[in-house]
């Protein structure tokens, strides 16, 4: 069935056909038995579906879900929330100031010779200037050739 004769399935069904619509509409399915076979489902679907009761939410039910969850302290109102961000906050930072000194301490003891001891605690090689301008402009050489993927080393 075609979005054409879908829609005229629909519209026969809710009554909203004009007799002679509706006249040509039947000659069609008569003639057509697969046209005629899925407009049966389609009614018979409808059908269904107008038998099944359905209950709506109603107009306010947000609100009156947020009214009983408030209620029930569930839902942090909004000046709880920042509390709450402040707790959390306090729990986790001395969390990740120990993970920070850790990885810190791993770096500095795996470190290259002839670096810094703050090169080295937070991990990255020394740069000059010359050679970050050459790295930029080997990338953007790359990205010129369409390469960026396929990165060769040639020292």
């Amino acid at each position: 069935m075609n979005e054409r004769d879908h829609i005229l399935a629909l519209r026969s069904i809710a009554g909203e056909l004009s007799a002679e619509e509706s006249a040509e509409f039947s000659r069609r399915r008569e003639k057509d038995p697969a046209l005629d076979r899925a407009c049966r489902e389609l009614e018979g679907t409808t059908r269904l579906l107008a038998g099944t009761g359905h209950e709506s939410f109603g107009v306010s039910f947000a609100d009156r879900l947020m009214e009983r969850l408030d209620d029930r302290g569930s839902v942090a109102a909004d000046g709880d929330f920042a509390a709450m961000m402040t707790r959390l906050f306090a729990r986790l930072a001395p969390i990740g100031v120990a993970a920070a000194v850790i990885l810190g301490g791993y770096n500095l003891v795996t470190a290259e010779e002839g670096l810094t001891p703050l090169e080295a605690t937070i991990g990255l090689e020394p740069v000059d200037i010359a050679e970050s301008y050459s790295m930029m402009l080997d990338e953007v050489t790359y990205e010129s050739l369409g390469t960026t993927d396929q990165l060769v080393e040639t020292e």
